[in-house]
C-alpha cells in the first residue's frame, strides 16, 4: 500500500512563535501542525476548485509598517533596524510540582486497576460503580439519549445530573427505582433544560475498583523501570525538559516581540503569501474532517462566518508567517546562519525518526508521490533549519534584564 506522508514544513514552525494575525478554530495553526494532502492514483496534489477565490484579489499593502530606525539590513523586501542590544524581561524555567509528578504517576499506576463485583453486600453505596438499566422520559414519552442498558456508573463521578446517581445511594442490586429528577437550567441540550424527567432505573449489579498495592518490586515486573523513584524521576525529567521548552518559546517569542518594533516590510513576496494561504486551507479542511467529520464549508456556516472571513483570517496567518520569513532570511543572510549540510543531514534524519521512517529513499518518495516538488520541500527544510540558527544566535547575543 502507497505510503501518505502528511507534512507541513514552513519555516516558521522552527520558531514557535505566536503568529500575529487572527486564527480560526482549531487553535492549532498550519505553523506548527501536519498538513493532510490527498493525492490521486498518479500521485498529484488535488487542488479545491475554490482555492482560487482565497488566492486572488489579495491585499498586500504594507501600510501601518514602523518607520526603521538605522536600518541595518535594508533590501527589496526588509528593513530591519540594529539588533545587537535587544533586551528582553528575564524568563526562568519553572521549577517541577512534585504534587504533579505523583498525580502522572498514579494516573500510569491507575492502568493496573481492575473492576471487581462486591459480593460481601448487596446496597449500593457512593463510590461504587453500577450496573444498571434505565429509561428516561420527558413527559412522559422517551427522550433521545435517556435511555440505557447495562451502562456502568460510578456513584459520586457527577456523569448525570444532578441527583440521579444520588438517588441511586441505598438501592439493593436487583431492585428498581424511578427518579423524579430536573434537567439544570443550563443544560448542554437546550431541548431538555430546564425539563422534569423521570427515570426508571433497575440496578443489575455493583462493582468497585481495585488497586494493586504499587511497590518497587511491582514496578519493575510490570513496567520499563526499576524502581517507583525510577519511574517517577522519568516523569520529573519530562516534566522539566517541557518546562526548558515552555521558558525558550517564551523567550524567542519575546526576542522577536523586541525585533520586530524597529523591522519593517517594504514588500511581499505574493507567491509565498499564496503558498502559507493554501497550506492554512488544507490544514483547517484536514483537521475538521479528521476531529469533527466536517467540511469546511459546514464548519463556516455552523460558526457564522463566511468564505469572506475565512479569507481574511488565512491571508492574516499567511502576512505573519511570511513576514517573519522574510525577517529570518535577511539576517540569516546577513549573519551566515544558513543551513550547512551537516545540519540538513541531520534535520532530515531527526525528521524521518518523528515520522517512522527508516529508508530516506522511500521517505523521499513519499513527498513525490504526494505531489510535492522535493526542491521545495528541501528548500523549506533549509529554511526552518536558518530559522533555528537565527533564533538560537540571538539568544546569544540578547540582554535578559
Amino acid at each position: 500500500m502507497k505510503k501518505k506522508l502528511i507534512v507541513a514544513l514552513l519555516a516558521t514552525a522552527a520558531l514557535t512563535l505566536t503568529a500575529c494575525g487572527d486564527k480560526t478554530e482549531p487553535e492549532e495553526s498550519a505553523t506548527t501542525s501536519e498538513v493532510p494532502v490527498e493525492s490521486n492514483e498518479a500521485g498529484e496534489t488535488s487542488q479545491s476548485t475554490e482555492d482560487s477565490f482565497y488566492t486572488t484579489d489579495l491585499d498586500l499593502s504594507v501600510e501601518g509598517e514602523p518607520e526603521v530606525t538605522d536600518p541595518v539590513i535594508e533590501n527589496d523586501y526588509v528593513a530591519i533596524g540594529d539588533y545587537s542590544h535587544l533586551e528582553i524581561e528575564k524568563v526562568e524555567v519553572q521549577e517541577v510540582d512534585e504534587v504533579q509528578v505523583d498525580t502522572e504517576f498514579n494516573s500510569y499506576m491507575a492502568v493496573f486497576d481492575k473492576e471487581v463485583e462486591v459480593t460481601d453486600r448487596d446496597t449500593l453505596e457512593k463510590g461504587d460503580i453500577a450496573d444498571i438499566d434505565y429509561v428516561g422520559k420527558i413527559d412522559g414519552v422517551e427522550f433521545d439519549g435517556g435511555s440505557a442498558q447495562g451502562d456502568k456508573l460510578e456513584l459520586g463521578s457527577n456523569r448525570f445530573i444532578e441527583g440521579f446517581e444520588e438517588g441511586l445511594v441505598g438501592v439493593k442490586k436487583g431492585e428498581s427505582k424511578t427518579l423524579e429528577l430536573t434537567f439544570p437550567e443550563d443544560y448542554d441540550n437546550e431541548a431538555y433544560a430546564g425539563k422534569a424527567a423521570t427515570f426508571d432505573v433497575t440496578v443489575n449489579g455493583i462493582y468497585k475498583v481495585e488497586s494493586p498495592e504499587i511497590t518497587d518490586e511491582f514496578v519493575k515486573e510490570n513496567t520499563d523501570f526499576e524502581s517507583i523513584e525510577d519511574y517517577k524521576q522519568s516523569i520529573r525529567n519530562e516534566m522539566q525538559a517541557s518546562k526548558e521548552n515552555t521558558a525558550e518559546n517564551t523567550r524567542r517569542s519575546a526576542i522577536w516581540a523586541e525585533l520586530v518594533k524597529n523591522a519593517a516590510v517594504k514588500k511581499y513576496n505574493e507567491e509565498k503569501v499564496v503558498d502559507y494561504i493554501l497550506e492554512y486551507k488544507n490544514y483547517m479542511e484536514s483537521a475538521l474532517a479528521s476531529t469533527y467529520n466536517m467540511t469546511l464549508d459546514a464548519y463556516l456556516s455552523n460558526s457564522g462566518m463566511t468564505q469572506e472571513d475565512f479569507k481574511k483570517s488565512a491571508l492574516s496567518n499567511a502576512l505573519s508567517m511570511a513576514k517573519q520569513q522574510l525577517f529570518l532570511d535577511a539576517i540569516a543572510e546577513k549573519e551566515g546562519l544558513q543551513a550547512t549540510d551537516e545540519q540538513f543531514d541531520q534535520y532530515v534524519k531527526d525528521y524521518m525518526t518523528s515520522i517512522n521512517y527508516e529508508d530516506e529513499e522511500e521517505f523521499w518518495n513519499s513527498f513525490t508521490e504526494n505531489g510535492y516538488d522535493l526542491e521545495e520541500i528541501k528548500g523549506t527544510m533549509r529554511d526552518n533549519i536558518a530559522a533555528d540558527n537565527v533564533m538560537k544566535y540571538l539568544q546569544t547575543i540578547v540582554t535578559e534584564k
